[in-house]
C-alpha cells in the first residue's frame, strides 16, 4: 500500500466512524457519542476531552468502564455517562 493509498483508507476511515456516531446520536442507538467522567455531588453541565461510544461501555460497572478506557482508579467513587 502507498503512503497516499494508506492516507485515502484513514481518511475514509474516519469519515465512516464520524458518521456512524452522527448516525447514532440522532436516533439514539449505542453508537452515539458519550463522556464518561467522575461521579461527583452535582451533575456535571459540561464535559471536554475525549469520548467513546456508549456501546463499548453499555452494561458496565465503574471497574470496567476503567479498563475500557484506561482510566485506571478515577472511577472508584461512581461514573456518570454523560450523551450529547
Amino acid at each position: 500500500m502507498t503512503p497516499s493509498e494508506a492516507g485515502q483508507l484513514g481518511h475514509e476511515l474516519t469519515q465512516s466512524k464520524l458518521l456512524e456516531m452522527a448516525t447514532g446520536a440522532s436516533e439514539r442507538t449505542l453508537d452515539q457519542p458519550v463522556k464518561v467522567v467522575t461521579l461527583s455531588a452535582r451533575e456535571p453541565t459540561t464535559a471536554s476531552g475525549y469520548f467513546t461510544q456508549q456501546k463499548f461501555i453499555w452494561g458496565k460497572t465503574p471497574e470496567q468502564m476503567e479498563s475500557i478506557l484506561g482510566i485506571f482508579g478515577k472511577l472508584s467513587t461512581g461514573a456518570f455517562v454523560l450523551q450529547f
